[in-house]
C-alpha cells in the first residue's frame, strides 16, 4: 500500500514538473507600456523574449488596421547583444503586419533567461472610436526561424497583447454623482440640527 502511494507521489511530482517546464518554455511576448488610449492617442508595447538561447529569428506581428495605425518606430532594445545590426529586418508589409528579424552574427548565441529580456518596443496611434479594441497577434515570421546555437529551430511560445479605446464616463455621471453627494450632506446637516 504505501509503495502505491510512493509511485502515485511520484508519478504526480513528474507531471507537475512537466507541466512547469512547459510553462516555463521559450516565449516571445508582447507587454503593455501603455495599452489603453483614447482616439488619437498612443498605446506603447515592448516585446520580450525568456528561456531560450537563439542566433538567427523573426517574427510576425498583426492587429486590427481599422483600430490601431503602426507609428513605424519599432525599435531594437539597444542591450539586445550579441547582434549584428546590419542584419536587422524590421519590415512593414501591410496596414496590419510587421515582420522582425535579427542575427547574432558568428553563431554566437543570444541567451534569454528566465528573467524576461526586451527584444524591442513600438507603438500605435488609436484609430478606433470608444469601445473599440485590437487584439495584437505575435508568431512565426517565414523570413527567418528561430534557431539555437547549432542551427536547430526553436518552437516558440507567443503570448499576444490587447490595445482598448476606454468608453470615456459621460459627464452626466459626474454630474448625477456630485449632486448625489450634496443631498448626502443635506441630509446630514438636517439630521444634525
Amino acid at each position: 500500500m504505501k509503495k502505491s502511494g510512493l509511485i502515485g507521489s511520484l508519478c504526480a511530482g513528474t507531471v507537475l514538473m512537466l507541466a512547469f517546464s512547459v510553462s516555463q518554455a521559450q516565449t516571445v511576448a508582447i507587454n503593455p507600456i501603455s495599452a489603453s488610449a483614447s482616439t488619437g492617442g498612443t498605446v506603447s508595447f515592448s516585446i520580450e523574449g525568456s528561456d531560450f538561447a537563439m542566433v538567427d529569428g523573426s517574427f510576425d506581428l498583426s492587429w486590427d488596421a481599422s483600430v490601431l495605425t503602426y507609428n513605424g518606430d519599432f525599435a531594437f532594445d539597444a542591450g539586445l547583444t550579441p547582434r549584428d545590426a546590419f542584419f536587422d529586418t524590421i519590415d512593414f508589409q501591410a496596414p496590419d503586419l510587421l515582420s522582425v528579424g535579427w542575427t547574432t552574427g558568428f553563431g554566437l548565441p543570444l541567451v534569454f533567461d528566465a528573467t524576461p529580456r526586451t527584444i524591442g518596443s513600438l507603438s500605435f496611434t488609436m484609430i478606433g472610436g470608444p469601445g473599440s479594441s485590437s487584439t495584437l497577434t505575435i508568431g512565426d515570421s517565414a523570413l527567418v526561424p528561430f534557431t539555437d546555437a547549432s542551427f536547430n529551430p526553436i518552437t516558440m511560445n507567443y503570448v499576444g497583447g490587447v490595445a482598448t479605446n476606454p468608453v470615456p464616463v459621460p459627464a452626466a455621471a459626474w454630474l448625477f454623482g456630485s449632486g448625489l453627494l450634496g443631498l448626502v450632506g443635506v441630509a446630514r446637516r438636517n439630521k444634525v440640527a
